[in-house]
């Protein structure tokens, strides 16, 4: 026996427990069971988790970012969103502004307020970033000198640094940095990104997400936003992924309603998807719970 065949077996032959060290990746689904997890920890409840990566898109005009500024307000003064209670830790929000500069936040936030009514000290822990050349970096540094329950990223295609937005392997390396970031802080990812123009007369989908099905398949939770094709102050709000919710909540959208200050508020109507879609099937409004 040659000496390479000898260090082999002599590999396999090791005692069991030899290995048994603190570098092992391996986690036993006995020690798992025993860590009691008896629900996913919320940021929202029921529909957003606390930790990993969302994706959230819509069409150009359909007030995607106002509705985020919404939910970082609502973050950084631990109150509910569109009706989903609050479970957050640290009542802290990190929005990342790539089309909006700082004036333009100014003016959109002192809008939302006027409806808030919030003291301005209320929202000193939600925090801008401008500008940022290193997104993955300096959102380490910022994490680890202050938490925070949620990092919005307005907007994907803007911070992708990738060549091709098409490319499986590109996407899966780019969103596996943030999850990363995700477990490390514990705190949830939700980028802003967009759904394809051919799309929007088809049902909601989470088919019609811009890019790769990659970027799909690597979150958790999709959301796709939808203007109302007859009243323009509502919104379709359509979880059309959810790796932790049931199939109720991924069958009609839910219906917002914005205000003169742009700010949303459930209506508590639901749309059947189908119905969203340019030649829907006979629908009608669902009462919440349906």
């Amino acid at each position: 026996m040659s000496d390479t065949i000898k260090q082999i077996v002599g590999e396999f032959e090791k005692p069991a427990n030899q290995n048994e060290g603190s570098n092992r990746k391996i986690r036993r689904a006995s020690d798992l069971i025993k860590r009691g997890v008896q629900e996913i920890p919320m940021l929202f409840a029921p529909v957003f988790p606390r930790k990993g990566v969302a994706l959230f898109a819509g069409s150009s005009d359909a007030g995607k970012s106002m509705l985020l500024r919404n939910m970082a307000i609502s973050v950084s003064t631990g109150r509910d969103f569109l009706g989903w209670k609050y479970k957050g830790v640290h009542r802290s929000c990190i929005f990342v502004a790539t089309e909006d500069d700082e004036d333009a936040t100014s003016y959109l936030l002192s809008k939302h307020e006027k409806t808030y009514r919030d003291a301005v000290d209320d929202l000193q822990n939600l925090r801008f970033m401008f500008n940022s050349e290193n997104i993955v970096s300096e959102l380490d540094y910022e994490l680890s000198i202050e938490p925070a329950d949620l990092v919005i990223v307005d907007a994907y295609s803007d911070v992708f640094d990738g060549k091709e937005q098409n490319n499986a392997a590109q996407t899966r390396t780019f969103i596996n940095k943030f999850k990363v970031l995700a477990e490390r802080y514990q705190c949830l990812f939700l980028f802003l990104h967009h759904t394809g123009k051919r799309t929007e007369d088809l049902a909601p989908s989470k088919n019609n997400f811009v890019g790769s099905q990659s970027l799909e398949a690597s979150v958790r939770l999709g959301i796709e936003l939808r203007v109302d094709r007859m009243n323009p102050e509502q919104r379709h709000f359509c979880i059309v992924k959810g790796n932790y919710l049931g199939s109720q909540y991924k069958q009609s959208s839910f219906v917002l309603k914005m205000d003169e200050n742009f700010v949303f508020t459930e209506t508590g109507d639901r749309i059947a998807f189908d119905s969203l879609a340019l030649n829907p099937n006979q629908g009608k409004p669902q009462s919440k719970g349906k």
